[in-house]
């Protein structure tokens, strides 16, 4: 895409992207890493880690759909 094509607009929705996703993997961290690296261990915790590992899909979601409108303005 062209870089002087981006408007206001589109940055509002990159940095609200942004804001969202970073603030829910602050929010998870912990159950997250836990989770990713030892499932045994987060469902002895009392977390589950299927639930986890959809918010970390559901995050990555988010990055791509604002990623995707952005570059997509040509």
């Amino acid at each position: 895409g062209d870089i002087l094509a981006v408007t206001r607009g589109d940055l509002a929705v990159i940095w609200g992207g942004v804001v969202l996703v970073l603030a829910g993997l602050v929010w998870r961290w912990q159950n997250l890493l836990t989770a990713t690296l030892d499932p045994d261990l987060a469902i002895a915790s009392g977390i589950r880690p299927e639930r986890e590992k959809l918010l970390l899909t559901v995050a990555l979601a988010v990055v791509v759909a604002v990623a995707l409108q952005v570059v997509g303005r040509c």
